[in-house]
């Protein structure tokens, strides 16, 4: 792993994606760097966010989408 750690390397942590070595060695680095503690918090609060967030679509881009959707299939048949 190189020796700096990059915002994809970060998240990938948060997510569980590392390997054992690979979060032994991110903590490490996390535990000696502020910057990276502060990256790192930043990180897990806008993805308590965006878990927290309820996002519903509009029924009117709803219905426009499926007419679309309905009308590109009239099309491929004809």
């Amino acid at each position: 792993m190189p020796a700096t750690s990059t915002p994809n390397q970060l998240i990938a942590l948060l997510y569980n994606e590392t390997s054992p070595e690979q979060k032994s060695h991110l903590l490490e680095m996390v535990g000696n760097d502020l910057g990276l503690q502060k990256e790192l918090n930043d990180y897990a609060e806008t993805l308590s966010y965006l878990e927290e967030a309820e996002v519903n679509a509009n029924p009117t881009s709803i219905a426009i989408i499926m007419e679309y959707s309905a009308k590109m299939q009239q099309l491929q048949h004809a």
